[in-house]
């Protein structure tokens, strides 16, 4: 996490706003949470990029693209309710890799975003390939899209 991060998200803060200053780590969880009903316990610590790119070692871990989509256009606040259960039980209250989000930001974007919307963005930045000026993946800058 990088100092400018955590002073833009403590300005916000001081304005009464709720956030997480984790690299995209709000967006990730919330896609992996929408994405399966119900998600696979053995995929609660596999980065979502890794699961979208077919990016992981046994077949019975590759999901296709279109399943995927699909459920997050059916996703539900129950349903991504149960998978943050599942998500946060390996650290605790937040997921392993980012430890600043926590349930209420999970929900609130998801409230905020309603699945149309969700869908769409990782729709689009799923299928793209990584920006070759900089590391990273396609999902890093997906808010780019709203």
């Amino acid at each position: 996490m990088n100092l400018v991060e955590l002073a833009a998200l403590d300005h916000y803060a001081a304005e009464g706003w709720a956030g997480a200053a984790t690299e995209g780590g709000l967006m990730l969880t919330l896609i992996k949470a929408a994405s399966f009903d119900p998600l696979p316990p053995r995929h609660s610590d596999t980065f979502v990029e890794a699961l979208y790119a077919q990016n992981v070692s046994f077949s019975e871990d590759r999901f296709d693209r279109d399943q995927l989509l699909g459920s997050i256009g059916g996703a539900t606040r129950k349903q991504i309710e149960r998978n943050w259960a599942i998500i946060a039980a390996t650290a605790g209250e937040t997921p392993a890799f980012y430890s600043g989000v926590t349930r209420d930001h999970v929900l609130g974007l998801f409230d905020c975003l309603g699945t149309t919307r969700l869908r769409e963005i990782v729709k689009r930045r799923s299928k793209g390939t990584p920006d070759r000026r900089r590391r990273g993946t396609p999902f890093e800058d997906m808010l780019r899209v709203c």
